[in-house]
């Protein structure tokens, strides 16, 4: 669609006698979008690429400002009308695999658009952190083991930009390409995808960069946070959602990417130049049917379902001045009831004289903006503004009041047919630019959007009955005396409205409505926006008060080692006996009792051997560091190499767990893997201790939970209790101390054939 023609209508009304008011900017920032300190010009992105920005290019997000003139009532839009606008209709096609391709022509465009969806397997918050951090990694990793450059790379060295976002439903990656080589940048967009994430280095880059975005985000713009969570957190409070990145590991990452990154989960929307829509649906057929072919799937998923509407107030402590917030939902435009729902919503909230709930609030909301926010398959108009700190009740109130108002005072023709242009105008403006009109098919394509044709295994096509995904959408909003607006407005004018208020020291609040967790923590936001010094001070201070209260620095400075007596249980085999006797040189001595078996095993500079009746054989490395390694991680043993300054650790999180605070302290060093301690705040107690190890068989990710502090001797407290998880959970192994003595082992106790107890 020729863009200047829709400016010029929108011109024409704003000129008009009617009085036109053009909105500023809203409230809310986009919560979603890249950080402002994702890699520029000169800068290096996490996993030490260097980005380049092209500021020529808008950098896409999932809301927009509402610009939204006011025609006059009954006043159509000759521009859009006589020279027979109508709006671009997608091409859909599914192919082999069930990869859904929708292809749209933009003759004049400057750049072609290109936009990979994932529906994701469920929907949750959770999702979105771990989708946005998987396909930052796919998109920035090099291809070929680094032979070429990432996606990433590609396309900003081509001039284009890409852009990465996640919600509770889908993963988004899109791209904005020069004409002269999209065909070219679509092939390297279906290399990416086919190639899973496996550097344990990278996620540990992406998540921390993320814990830092999604933390300043939360506390600068906790609005945008509280919305989401409305509608798909399920108010869950925001720490939950870093201790999701923060407990990510490359396990869950392949996990979600071998759940999520499948054929008949994708959807793929080109905005093209290309006279022929049919030939991106081949190509896109050529280019992606390697990854069909090794992961396609035979049925296409059901489509993703929107959450019911969010009614009632929530609030929340937050600081600054109080803010306001209301929503108004906008479904998809293949939806049945879409041209109602989207009068309805101009008539709730219209310009800044029109709307009922504007004209409801104006009077005690300060600052009021209006706005279309996104979040996954659904859209809303968005009234914002700042409230006085005693206005809560009173506000929720006037929505409510500004909802029954549709019944008691209904709508005049008039009216209405203002509300369905100001919709026209909206549509007019999305569906002429390559961007927007992206997101409106895909959010179609989500919600269920019937192809034109599907493509077999074997190459045949089979026609299916379609129908123009937005022409009947804008026939509808120009015709709105034939829509069913009274049954509609009757049922909205029995709903209660949605309002969420944030803001420090309210008054007036219900005893329901509360939202956990409004905002990060001061010590939360300490850790996440820490630099590396001040994460390593904290842990320092957190493990003086761990090393104190099992019985100081000196005592453990005098520890040379420890000895042991323990019962092993599981419930996938026998119990085992251990009687331990372990110096920290590395010298040890096991004696194991398994089904009337004696099992000796000794470790020492010159031998690593196993006995059990006649037979001898020798350890070899990696059995040798095993068994050193259960000892190391032994809390006292971590505790002893921290006084020693033999470990260096810092802080990265602050939780609550079972309704304790723990500080979650990462050790640094060269050894593999991830190694964590959790410590109780309040005792100073190491609870829990997350491990992961390469046993040559693939990573074992273990978690030990101590517990039963005790007196062992010399000063110390030692727990007696120790429950260790192994991968998933599903392996679970109890260790109950029956002794426990802080003694270094004299010689003949370390010794092959030494005393037997």
């Amino acid at each position: 669609m020729n863009r200047l023609l829709i400016r010029t209508a929108l011109l024409a009304c704003a000129l008009s006698t009617s009085g036109c008011v053009w909105m500023t900017e809203g409230l809310t920032t986009d919560a979603g979008a890249l950080p402002d300190d994702r890699p520029t010009v000169a800068q290096e992105s996490p996993t030490g690429s260097r980005t380049q920005a092209v500021p020529d290019q808008p950098e896409p997000g999932p809301e927009r400002p509402r610009i939204r003139p006011t025609p006059q009532p009954g006043t159509a839009i000759p521009e859009l009308e006589e020279r027979g606008w109508s709006p671009v209709e997608p091409y859909i096609a599914v192919l082999p695999g069930g990869l859904r391709v929708a292809a749209g022509q933009f003759p004049g465009a400057r750049h072609a658009q290109i936009d990979l969806v994932l529906a994701h397997p469920e929907v949750s918050g959770a999702r979105a952190s771990i989708g946005r951090l998987v396909a930052e990694m796919v998109v920035d990793t090099p291809l070929d083991g680094g032979a070429r450059p990432s996606l990433r790379r590609a396309v900003e060295n081509s001039g284009g930009t890409l852009t990465v976002e996640a919600d509770a439903w889908t993963t988004n990656i899109r791209l904005s390409a020069p004409l002269s080589n999209w065909h070219w940048l679509s092939r390297q967009l279906a290399e990416a995808i086919t190639a899973p994430p496996i550097s344990p280095a990278r996620v540990d880059a992406w998540r921390q960069t993320l814990m830092r975005e999604y933390g300043r985000s939360w506390s600068e713009a906790p609005m945008d946070a509280a919305v989401k969570r409305v509608h798909s957190f399920e108010l869950r409070g925001l720490e939950e959602w870093l201790e999701v990145l923060e407990d990510l590991e490359i396990a869950d990452v392949l996990a979600f990417y071998a759940q999520t990154y499948l054929p008949a989960r994708a959807m793929l929307v080109f905005a093209v130049p290309s006279p022929d829509p049919t030939a991106v649906v081949g190509l896109c057929q050529e280019t992606f049917a390697p990854w069909s072919l090794a992961r396609g799937g035979a049925s296409l998923p059901a489509a993703v379902a929107a959450l019911p509407p969010a009614s009632g107030l929530f609030f929340g402590e937050t600081d600054g001045t109080p803010g306001f917030v209301t929503l108004v939902e906008l479904p998809p435009a293949v939806a049945e009831e879409a041209a109602t729902a989207w009068v309805t919503a101009e008539l709730l909230i219209g310009t800044s004289v029109e709307g009922r709930v504007t004209e409801a609030v104006e009077r005690s909301v300060r600052g009021l903006r209006s706005s279309i926010r996104e979040d996954g398959p659904v859209r809303f108009l968005e009234l914002s503004g700042r409230i006085g700190s005693g206005d809560t009740r009173a506000l929720r109130t006037a929505v409510d009041g500004a909802f029954a108002s549709l019944a008691r005072r209904a709508p005049g023709a008039e009216e209405i047919r203002a509300a369905a242009e100001r919709a026209r105008l909206e549509l007019a403006l999305e569906l002429g630019e390559p961007r927007t009109w992206c997101r409106a098919v895909s959010r179609s394509l989500i919600a269920g959007a019937t192809p034109a044709l599907i493509l077999g295994a074997d190459g045949r096509q089979t026609d299916v009955p379609s129908k123009p995904m937005f022409g009947p959408l804008i026939e509808k909003l120009s015709q709105p005396e034939n829509l069913p607006i009274a049954s509609r407005l009757a049922a909205r004018a029995q709903d209660r409205g949605l309002v969420i208020v944030l803001g420090k020291d309210l008054t007036d609040l219900p005893e329901h409505g509360a939202m956990p967790g409004s905002q990060v923590s001061d010590a939360r936001r300490s850790v996440i926006s820490a630099d590396r010094a001040d994460q390593e001070a904290a842990a320092r201070l957190v493990l003086a008060h761990a090393i104190e209260a099992v019985g100081g620095a000196s005592t453990l400075l005098d520890l040379q080692g420890f000895q042991f007596e323990a019962t092993s249980r599981t419930g996938q085999g026998p119990e085992a006996i251990d009687a331990v006797w372990y110096r920290r040189t590395d010298r040890l001595r096991r004696l194991r009792r398994v089904l009337n078996s004696d099992i000796e095993t000794v470790i020492g500079p010159d031998v690593a051997l196993e006995t059990a009746s006649s037979q001898k054989r020798k350890l070899d490395d990696l059995e040798r560091d095993q068994l050193l390694d259960d000892l190391h991680r032994h809390p006292i043993a971590l505790l002893a190499e921290a006084a020693r300054g033999a470990a260096t650790y810092r802080q990265i999180s602050l939780r609550t767990i079972d309704g304790r605070r723990m500080a979650v302290l990462e050790r640094d060093g060269d050894r593999a893997g991830r190694f964590r301690l959790y410590i109780d705040l309040e005792s100073g107690l190491l609870r829990a201790v997350v491990s992961s190890v390469d046993t040559g068989n693939g990573e074992l990710f273990r978690r030990e939970e101590w517990r039963d502090y005790r007196g062992a001797g010399r000063g110390l407290r030692a727990p007696h209790h120790c429950t260790t998880w192994i991968d998933n959970g599903v392996r679970g192994i109890v260790t109950v101390f029956d002794s426990f003595r802080a003694d270094t082992p004299d010689e003949q106790w370390l010794r092959l054939g030494g005393p037997l107890r």
